[in-house]
């Protein structure tokens, strides 16, 4: 029988979840479409790393008041670089520069809709890497979304730009992250592992960027710690939803992004929206929904 306390907890966390999604969702559209609109002009490479520098402008300052806050429990602000953090810097530095690429020369809708291809590959990669088991339930789901990601690219029915490419790239490269992230994240807290992830994303793409580098103004900085204060509080809202709420809520609720995106890219940008990408977005988010479901269940305490 189920610890009916411990459901009723869960439960509880269901409208908040999707509360602090939504709020997630709708910074992350505003994020699509001020990189697109202002940093469209900047090479890729340049601008993912203009934009983690705008980031650490927001970041330092937050880390120390949170360290003076927490004295007598605080650890280092930056832990320790160890393997597993310069793994997830150089993958997340990789996907973040894909990621420019590919959001320049789409719409933010189909962006923000194979985005959500993340938890697929996560599963299949801690399938992997950790040995746990694709039963046939989660292989369906996995096969569903890929399905959806189909719908929205509709091959053979319009034409597959490198943006696209880039972004197929990116969602599996995101992943592993994530995956070195939930490591990391059994023994580092919030605050270090969002501080030491940009820390090192930021040296990564250094490199590229100098080589990419393009004369910009101080205008152009301004709207990168713009995107960087955004792309930070999004964040820290979704750690927020995933501390109140279990898994299958925060990602039920991925598809509040796809609709204030399509609705941004549409208001601002005049980015009509296919049914098919509405469509596609509903079936990936649906899926993995339906994953974050199943491992909830499977992971309920029993008595």
């Amino acid at each position: 029988m189920r610890d009916d306390s411990s459901s009723a907890v869960r439960s509880s966390g269901v409208l908040p979840g999707l509360a602090w999604m939504a709020l997630c969702g709708c910074i992350f559209a505003f994020f699509m479409l001020v990189v697109k609109l202002k940093l469209g002009n900047v090479p890729s490479e340049q601008s993912s790393f203009m934009r983690y520098v705008g980031a650490l402008i927001w970041l330092i300052p937050y880390a120390f008041v949170m360290r003076a806050r927490d004295r007598k429990t605080a650890e280092p602000l930056l832990g320790n670089f160890d393997k597993v953090s310069l793994g997830r810097g150089a993958a997340h530095a990789l996907g973040v520069c894909l990621w420019f690429y590919a959001i320049v020369r789409n719409p933010i809708a189909d962006i923000s809709a194979l985005s959500n291809l993340g938890p697929v590959y996560a599963t299949l990669g801690a399938a992997l890497l950790f040995g746990e088991r694709l039963r046939l339930r989660r292989m369906m789901a996995i096969a569903a979304s890929f399905f959806g990601a189909m719908l929205i690219i509709r091959p053979g029915f319009s034409e597959i730009n490198t943006g696209i490419y880039a972004m197929l790239i990116a969602t599996p490269i995101f992943a592993i992250s994530d995956l070195l992230g939930k490591r990391l994240a059994s023994h580092q807290s919030n605050v270090t592992m969002v501080l030491q992830l940009t820390i090192i994303v930021s040296v990564f793409l250094a490199i590229p960027a100098l080589w990419a580098w393009q004369s910009v103004s101080w205008l152009d900085w301004f709207w990168a710690s713009i995107v960087g204060l955004l792309a930070t509080v999004g964040h820290m809202c979704l750690t927020q939803a995933f501390r109140i709420s279990e898994m299958w809520v925060t990602q039920s609720g991925k598809f509040f992004q796809l609709i204030f995106a399509a609705a941004l890219g549409w208001l601002v940008i005049g980015n009509a929206v296919p049914v098919t990408t509405w469509l596609g977005g509903a079936v990936i988010v649906v899926a993995i929904s339906y994953i974050a479901w199943r491992e909830a269940q499977l992971d309920s305490p029993k008595s």
